[in-house]
């Protein structure tokens, strides 16, 4: 597939599929190997990631105790008459994107980062440290770092009391900063909840 794809011709009126379009932006540099790398990780992370976003949400909007939240999802889709959303309207529907992030906030894929620091460094304390002496941690080069989202998320430090509970409405509101964490502000909110409204958080 790889090798057909570097054969065929780039035709501008055409729609690319998605291994053109990985193709084209790579250049001619771009080796099979990295191509094939590329479409595994899309192909595997990319496909369960949004799985498991999608089961989550679902699990939560059917638990009685979040009916409101389903009701109002479904009100928002019965707005769009029964067609598919086009990409700009998808921005247009404020109760299903609470819905994903929240879903995505109590359930992160995946749960758990590793990192590996190359080259060491001093990073701020967060406001979840505990027992840290100073501003800053150290870190060696060549050791792993282990990043709980799951914690991270769930944190009654971070998000509040109801930090546990499924509720699409907190992104409506302002987080306080804590630490050296600056908060979240939905009006800087654009498309997508990203670092600008959250401080890299």
């Amino acid at each position: 597939l790889i090798r057909n794809v570097f054969e065929e011709p780039q035709d501008k009126d055409q729609r690319l599929s998605l291994l053109q379009y990985l193709v084209f932006n790579k250049g001619e540099d771009v080796t099979n190997r990295q191509l094939r790398d590329d479409l595994m990780t899309l192909l595997i992370a990319g496909h369960e990631t949004t799985a498991a976003m999608l089961t989550w949400t679902l699990h939560e909007l059917m638990k009685p105790e979040n009916r409101m939240f389903l009701d109002e999802l479904h009100d928002e889709v019965d707005s769009l008459d029964g067609r598919n959303p086009t990409f700009e309207e998808l921005v247009q529907l404020p109760a299903l994107r609470a819905c994903l992030l929240e879903a995505l906030r109590l359930y992160p894929e995946p749960p758990l980062l590793i990192r590996r620091c190359v080259g060491g460094d001093d990073v701020p304390v967060g406001p979840l440290c505990k027992d840290v002496e100073g501003d800053t941690v150290s870190f060696l080069p060549g050791q792993d770092i282990f990043i709980s989202t799951w914690s991270l998320q769930r944190s009654q430090t971070l998000w509040g009391e109801d930090a546990s509970r499924f509720n699409p409405h907190r992104w409506k509101e302002s987080i306080p900063g804590k630490g050296g964490w600056l908060g979240y502000n939905p009006d800087k909110v654009a498309t997508y909840q990203d670092e600008r409204a959250s401080d890299y958080a």
